[in-house]
C-alpha cells in the first residue's frame, strides 16, 4: 500500500528502486523527525513530485537504472527545480540539474558512510553560521535566568528524556522561523530548587523571548527583521512529539548539564535560498534591548 502524501507537508524524496537503502533512510527520518517518502519507480516519483508543495530535497539511488531511466529522473528533478544527492557508482553522460550533487557512492559502502552524506545534505539546508549566532545569543541570555546555563554546545540532532516543550514562531514575509526549548522539568527543579516548576517554565519563556530578541537584532545586519509570536507550551508526557507540517532544518544546542535543549530553524515558503550569516559576527544587543 502506497504511503499517504500530505500535500502541504515538507518531504525529502528518496528515489530508490530496491529496498536495500530503506533502513538508512528510515534512520535518517527518525533521527531528524522529518518526513521521507520513498519511491520505487518513475511513475510513483512523478506523482509524488506533482502532489508535494514542499520538497526539501531528493536522494537518488540510481545504480539499478539504465541511462534512459537515469535521464528521466534527472529531467524530473530539473522540472521541479529540486536539490539533492545522487548515490551511484558513476554518473552516465546525462545532464544533471543544478543543485544535484554526486555522493561518489558505491554499493559496498557502509550504512554509516551513506548516512554521513545524508547528514551533510541536511546541514547544507541550515543558514550558514546560524549555529555560532545561536550559541552566542544563548550564552548571553540564559545565565540570567538559570545559574550555570552557559557554554551551550551544538548537538547533531535532538535526544529524548524531556517532558516540556515551548515553541515560538517568527515570520517575515515568506521566511518562517521555528524556535523551541525542551526541558526535563523534574531534573531542572533538582538543579534549580530555588525556582520550582512554575518559575522554571516562566523563565524559559522569557529566556527564549530575549534570545530571539537578541538574534533578531543580529539578523537585521542582513536586512531580516522577523516578528516574534507568542509561546505555546506542550506537555510531552501527553503529546510525545510536536511536528509541524512544514519542516525546519535546525541548529540544536544543549546546556552543560543536559537539562535544556534549544532548537532554531528557518524555512522559506516559496523554496527560496535562506540567508547567509558567514560574512558577519554576532554582537551583544544595543540599548534598545534590555536583558533582565
Amino acid at each position: 500500500m502506497a504511503a499517504i502524501i500530505f500535500p502541504n507537508s515538507s518531504y525529502f524524496i528518496a528515489l530508490a528502486p530496491t529496498y536495500k537503502f530503506d533502513e538508512v533512510l528510515r534512520a535518517f527520518r527518525d533521527r531528524h523527525r522529518c518526513r521521507v517518502h520513498i519511491c520505487r519507480g518513475y511513475q510513483e516519483a512523478e506523482e509524488a513530485f506533482r502532489i508535494m508543495s514542499r520538497k526539501l530535497g531528493c536522494f537518488f539511488f540510481t545504480d539499478e537504472l539504465d541511462d534512459e531511466g537515469f535521464k528521466a529522473w534527472m529531467q524530473l528533478a530539473g522540472d521541479y527545480q529540486v536539490s539533492g544527492l545522487i548515490f551511484a557508482k558513476a554518473i552516465p553522460a546525462v545532464a544533471v540539474p543544478p543543485g544535484i550533487a554526486f555522493a561518489k557512492f558505491n554499493t559496498a559502502q557502509s550504512e554509516n558512510e551513506t548516512a554521513g552524506y545524508l547528514e551533510g545534505y541536511m546541514q547544507s539546508l541550515i543558514p550558514k553560521n546560524l549555529d555560532a549566532f545561536a550559541q552566542f545569543c544563548a550564552d548571553l541570555v540564559f545565565p540570567s535566568f538559570f545559574s550555570g546555563a552557559t557554554g551551550f554546545q551544538r548537538l547533531a540532532y535532538l535526544g529524548t528524556g524531556f517532558d516540556r516543550e515551548i515553541v515560538y514562531c517568527t515570520v517575515e514575509g515568506d521566511l518562517m522561523g521555528l524556535c523551541s526549548v525542551k526541558v526535563n522539568l523534574k531534573k531542572a527543579v533538582e538543579a534549580w530548587p530555588e525556582l520550582g516548576e512554575e518559575k522554571i517554565i516562566g523563565n524559559l519563556k522569557e529566556a527564549v523571548n530575549q534570545f530571539l530578541g537578541v538574534l533578531t537584532q543580529n539578523l537585521s545586519k542582513v536586512n531580516i527583521n522577523p516578528k516574534i509570536g507568542l509561546p505555546t507550551v506542550f506537555d510531552l508526557s501527553k503529546i510525545p512529539q510536536v511536528q509541524t507540517l512544514n519542516y525546519f532544518p535546525s541548529v540544536h544546542l544543549m546546556d552543560p548539564r543536559g537539562l535544556i535543549v534549544l532548537s532554531l530553524g528557518y524555512s522559506h515558503m516559496e523554496n527560496q535560498p535562506l540567508f547567509d550569516l558567514s560574512a558577519i559576527s554576532p554582537s551583544a544587543p544595543s540599548d534598545e534591548i534590555e536583558l533582565l
